[in-house]
């Protein structure tokens, strides 16, 4: 019987529902990042310190950062993802988050494929880009089995006490299949 127990989470995470944000969702959403290395390769350079809830409704209140929460069929908080930019030009998803007890079920992959139907359907970005650092190995397989690819440019070197991460940019167009 427990055998099965990761086959029905993983068919429910297809049932997976895109919303915006709800500000009610903020404390459990800063509870995800345990410290500054989760910071780092969840938000880049965007926060220098872990956020407070104030700090990041300021972040909220950027223009053009449109905020996005995933639901399961009973309406639990599952994930977070930002959808940056202007409709009709490029758009960016950025600092995307799955509630850590529930990581390796695909919800993730589940999350930013809703959000890349959105991005294309309703706010008619006419690409989309994504930033990840390159040890990012599971989510470079979620977002290469979605149908973005690597830009042919040079890796972003990004530095962490003491470390190298590089960053490779990665896009996806409304024509492109998942893989």
């Amino acid at each position: 019987m427990l055998s099965l127990l990761p086959k029905i989470i993983r068919s429910e995470a297809k049932c997976l529902k895109l919303h915006p944000f709800d500000h009610r969702n903020l404390s459990t959403l800063l509870s995800w990042i345990k410290s500054e290395r989760e910071l780092r390769m969840w938000a880049g350079e965007t926060f220098p310190t872990l956020p407070n809830e104030r700090t990041f409704r300021t972040h909220l209140n950027r223009q053009r950062v449109k905020a996005y929460q995933a639901e399961d069929q009973s309406g639990r908080f599952m994930g977070y993802a930002e959808l940056v930019g202007r409709t009709g030009g490029d758009g960016i998803i950025c600092r995307v988050i799955v509630d850590p007890a529930r990581r390796g079920l695909g919800l993730g992959k589940d999350l930013v494929e809703l959000l890349s139907e959105e991005a294309f359907r309703k706010v008619r970005f006419k690409r989309l880009l994504l930033n990840v650092f390159t040890f990012n190995t599971p989510a470079l397989r979620c977002y290469r089995s979605l149908g973005f690819r690597p830009l042919l440019k040079r890796p972003k070197p990004r530095s962490f006490k003491g470390e190298c991460w590089n960053l490779v940019v990665m896009q996806k167009n409304p024509s492109a299949q998942a893989a």
